[in-house]
């Protein structure tokens, strides 16, 4: 790399493609919740191949499974970092959804 650090957001307005207000960033977010679900789903789909041929795990074993409460804080802050990314189009837009529904935080705390 250059060395050359690019600004995280373009300056000016984004382009808009449809008139009525917050659609376009509706579209942003389910385009969003699209690229994530697949990625997700071809991750599982591999780990669990993966893992079945060498013989790691039987059938119903991942439905099964009981996290303990380390395991379920991680997942918290997942989902956490998770709904940032998701909704970011709502957020950068500024229309009041930048507090997390948890703890009245902001991305910016």
């Amino acid at each position: 790399m250059s060395g050359v650090e690019l600004p995280r957001f373009s300056k000016g307005e984004k382009p808009r493609f449809f008139e009525t207000e917050g659609l376009d960033e509706l579209y942003g977010v389910v385009t969003s919740l699209a690229a994530e679900l697949a990625a997700a789903y071809e991750r599982i789909d591999t780990l669990e191949r993966v893992m079945a041929v060498e013989g790691l795990i039987a059938p119903g074993q991942v439905e099964k499974f009981q996290r303990d409460s380390s395991a379920r804080a991680e997942r918290a802050d997942w989902h956490h970092e998770y709904v940032d990314r998701v909704f970011s189009p709502l957020r950068h837009r500024g229309s009041g959804l930048d507090k997390h529904p948890d703890d009245g935080t902001t991305t910016a705390d």
